[in-house]
């Protein structure tokens, strides 16, 4: 149990990597997704809003009320089991539009807005490393 959150934050790195490289080696086709411009266009707005939210939210995890109050006085550091929970409920704060903007970029046909937000994600997943838990 002391080393699921660093093993989850390096699968998480290694699974993002994997699907990069699978999309750039011809492996998987890339811009199979049509959608008219509008559409584009909206969705673009929405995953932008939701990756700036979920860039937020790990980084202030443990000065948010509510959070506290769900995890207990869990310290980022004690490795306890409400720690770990932290821990993992972070990372995957930030894996979850991770991984859409990357699927979003290579099947809306290589729309770069994505490609900056995801890695913006990349750079919030060293703010939110799992201290003290190993």
């Amino acid at each position: 149990m002391k080393y699921i959150s660093r093993a989850l934050f390096i699968a998480c790195i290694v699974t993002a990597g994997l699907i990069v490289l699978l999309f750039e080696l011809p492996l998987l086709p890339d811009a199979t997704v049509a959608l008219s411009e509008t559409a584009v266009y909206w969705l673009t707005i929405v995953i932008e809003a939701l990756t700036l939210v979920a860039i937020y939210v790990p980084v202030k995890w443990h000065r948010m009320g509510f959070i506290s109050r769900v995890f207990g006085d869990a310290e980022p550091g004690d490795g306890s089991a409400q720690a770990q929970r932290s821990a993992i409920f972070r990372i995957a704060t930030l894996y979850i539009p991770l991984i859409i903007n990357l699927l979003m970029y290579y099947l809306l046909g290589h729309t770069v807005s994505f490609a900056y937000l995801a890695l913006m994600l990349l750079v919030a997943f060293a703010f939110v490393w799992p201290r003290g838990t190993a």
